[in-house]
C-alpha cells in the first residue's frame, strides 16, 4: 500500500514536492529530530533594567509612545520544539496552520489582545535608501550616540553598539526622549522583530519608532508584527532552513491560549492584570509536572492526535473585562487584507478561521498567492524597485479592499460569533432610551420582563444589551447596525452576566426564526430543522455592489 502525508492531490500548493519541512520530515528519520534554532535576542531582556529603575519620566514616555505594553510579555523563555511543530503545519500559500480538525491561524485580535499593540493605522511600506552616512547621522539624532563604520552594514546595526544615553539630574526633555528610544529600538529588534543574525537589528526598524509620540501610535504596528512572523514563518518551514525569527512570543503565547495540552500550570489572575496586554498572565512561576515541553515528538504527537473539543476557538474572556485597548479595531480583525512592513507583503485571510471569531466556517474564498513577494528582502530589493512594487502592491489592496467589506457584512450578519452590547460607564437614561427604541422596533424583549430568562442580573445596563442585541440580530439585513448613539459596540464575546438558561442570539439575519442550540451553538435552523441553510447570504445593498464592482475591475486593468 502506498502511504504517503498527502495532499492527495496538491493543485493548491505552491512548493515542490521535498521543499515543505513536512516532507523531509517524513522521508527522513535523521530530518526529524532537527529542531529550528529560535531567535529572540537578549536584548529585550536587557532593557527590562533600564525600565525598572529607570526615572518615572523614563516610563511615561514609554506609555506615551505605547511600548511599555511590550515591555511586559518580553521575557518568556521560548520552546524550540513548540514552535517548530507550528512551523512544520504552517502552509506559506494560505498564511495558517493545518491541524486534523481544520485550518487555524494567528489573528489580528490576538496581536492586539495578547501584546497590546497600537490598534490599525498607517502601513509602514516602501523601502528607504539611505546611505551609511545617513543612518549614522539619524543614530545621532535620534538617540544620542554616534555609531562607527565598522558597526553598520547596508540595512543592519550591531546591538552591540545601540547604547542609551546616560541620564543625570541635568537631563532635558531631548536626552530623556533619546534614551527612550534607545529602549523602542531594542525592544522592537529583541522580541517584535528579531532576526536570525542574533547580534543585529534591521535598520528599517528605525521607521518604526521615528516621529513624535502621534505619529508612532498612527502606525499600523499590529499588523507589522504579524506581517515579520508571516514571512519568517514561510523561510522556516523551508526544508534547508534550520533557524527562525520573528515575534515567536506571539506565536507561543497563542499555542498556550489555544492547546490546553501543551502549556504549563500557573497563570496570572485576570484581577491582577490591570492595564497590561492579556498575554502578561503568563509571565509567572510554571510548573510542567502534567505536560510535555522542549519535546519534539511528543509536541508532534499532541497536534497529530488533536481531536474536536481540544482546540480552544476563542480563548479571551469577554473583552469588556479586559482593558479597553484590547477590544481596539474589531472590524479590522476580520479584514481580508494585505499585511505591509515595508519590503514584506502578507496576506491575512481571517475567512478561512471564522470559528476564532465564534463564527460558522463557510467554504472560504480562494487566495491570491504571489510568489515573487516572498522572495523580496531587504538584501535583493534594490532602490528603484519600491516603486514598481508598490504600484502592483496598491492595486493588490483595492483588490482586497472589496473583498473586506464583504467578509465582514457576512461576519456581522449571518456570523455566530458578534454581539451587539452596551458599554459600561454609559448613562441610564441613555440605556433606557435604547430599551425603548429597541423593544419597540422589533427586538423580543421578552425574556428580560420579570421572570423572564435574562431578568436577571436586573440591571438597566444587562438589559439594554439584550435589547440592542437582539433588535441588532434581526434587523441588521435590513441595514440596521450597531450604533446607538456611541453607546454600543461589537463584540465577539457575549456578556458575561449571560448565564443559565439566558440565551444570547449571536447570528445576525435571522429575521426572527427559532434558534438552534442543541448542537451547543446558537444558530437559525434552516430549512430541514437542522443545520442552517447555508446557501442564505446577507442582502448587499446597491453602493456596496457598485463599489465592489468597480474595484474588481480597475483592479485588474
Amino acid at each position: 500500500m502506498d502511504v504517503h502525508p498527502g495532499p492527495i492531490s496538491r493543485d493548491v500548493l505552491v512548493l515542490e514536492p521535498g521543499e515543505h519541512r513536512c516532507d523531509a520530515v517524513w522521508d527522513s528519520e535523521e530530518y526529524a529530530k532537527v529542531i529550528l534554532k529560535c531567535h529572540m535576542t537578549s536584548s529585550s531582556l536587557y532593557t527590562k533594567t533600564f525600565v525598572v529603575n529607570g526615572p518615572p519620566h523614563v516610563i511615561e514616555i514609554l506609555q506615551d509612545y505605547r511600548f511599555d505594553r511590550m515591555e511586559k510579555v518580553g521575557e518568556l523563555q521560548l520552546d524550540w520544539a513548540l514552535i517548530t511543530s507550528l512551523v512544520e503545519r504552517w502552509r506559506p500559500e494560505t498564511h495558517l496552520f493545518h491541524l486534523p480538525l481544520g485550518e487555524v491561524g494567528i489573528t489580528l485580535q490576538d496581536v492586539r489582545v495578547l501584546l497590546g499593540l497600537p490598534a490599525d493605522g498607517i502601513p509602514l511600506a516602501g523601502i528607504t535608501g539611505r546611505s551609511k552616512d545617513q543612518w549614522i547621522q539619524i543614530c545621532d539624532d535620534m538617540m544620542g550616540f554616534r555609531l562607527e563604520a565598522s558597526d553598520i552594514t547596508s540595512f543592519m546595526i550591531k546591538i552591540s553598539a545601540i547604547i542609551p544615553k546616560a541620564l543625570t539630574n541635568h537631563s532635558v526633555d531631548v536626552d530623556y526622549l533619546q534614551h527612550d528610544r534607545v529602549i523602542m529600538l531594542k525592544l522592537s529588534g529583541g522580541s517584535l522583530f528579531p532576526n536570525t543574525t542574533k547580534n543585529k537589528v534591521n535598520l528599517y526598524l528605525l521607521e518604526v519608532i521615528m516621529g513624535d509620540a502621534n505619529l508612532v501610535r498612527g502606525r499600523a504596528n499590529r499588523s507589522v508584527v504579524l506581517s515579520f512572523l508571516y514571512r519568517s514563518m514561510c523561510r522556516a518551514n523551508m526544508t534547508h532552513v534550520a533557524q527562525i525569527g520573528g515575534c515567536l512570543v506571539l506565536l507561543q503565547l497563542w499555542a498556550w491560549e489555544r492547546l490546553p495540552m501543551i502549556r504549563h500550570r500557573g497563570v496570572v489572575s485576570l484581577d491582577q492584570l490591570v492595564n497590561v496586554p492579556y498575554g502578561v498572565r503568563w509571565v509567572c512561576y510554571h510548573r510542567w509536572s502534567d505536560c510535555t515541553t522542549h519535546s519534539l515528538r511528543a509536541c508532534r504527537d499532541q497536534l497529530h492526535w488533536l481531536i474536536k473539543g481540544e482546540f480552544v476557538w476563542m480563548p479571551y474572556p469577554n473583552l469588556e473585562t479586559l482593558p479597553p485597548f484590547c477590544s481596539d479595531g474589531l472590524q479590522i480583525w476580520i479584514s481580508r487584507t494585505p499585511l505591509i512592513y515595508g519590503y514584506v507583503v502578507e496576506m491575512y485571510y481571517p475567512d478561512r478561521f471564522c470559528r476564532q471569531f465564534g463564527a460558522r466556517q463557510r467554504v472560504p474564498l480562494d487566495v491570491l498567492y504571489d510568489r515573487h513577494l516572498h522572495n523580496i528582502n531587504s538584501n535583493t530589493m534594490e532602490i528603484g524597485d519600491s516603486e514598481r512594487h508598490y504600484l502592483d502592491l496598491l492595486a493588490l489592496m483595492m483588490a482586497h479592499f472589496a473583498l473586506s467589506l464583504v467578509l465582514f457584512l457576512a461576519l456581522a450578519s449571518t456570523s455566530s460569533g458578534m454581539y451587539c452590547l452596551c458599554k459600561d460607564g454609559i448613562a441610564e437614561s441613555q440605556l433606557q432610551k435604547n430599551i425603548d427604541f429597541a423593544c419597540g422596533s422589533g427586538a423580543d424583549c421578552g425574556p428580560i420582563l420579570q421572570n423572564g430568562p435574562c431578568f436577571s442580573p436586573n440591571s438597566v445596563k444587562d438589559h439594554c444589551s439584550y435589547a440592542v442585541n437582539s433588535y441588532f440580530q434581526r434587523q441588521s439585513p435590513s441595514g440596521a447596525d450597531c450604533n446607538f448613539s456611541g453607546s454600543t459596540t461589537l463584540s465577539p464575546n457575549p456578556p458575561a452576566s449571560a448565564v443559565g438558561s439566558c440565551v444570547y442570539q449571536s447570528t445576525a439575519g435571522n429575521n426572527g426564526a427559532p434558534w438552534n442550540t442543541t448542537s451547543g451553538t446558537p444558530g437559525p435552523i434552516g430549512p430541514t430543522g437542522g443545520e442552517p441553510d447555508h446557501n442564505s447570504a446577507p442582502a448587499l445593498r446597491k453602493p456596496i455592489l457598485i463599489f465592489l464592482i468597480l474595484t474588481i475591475v480597475f483592479s485588474n486593468l
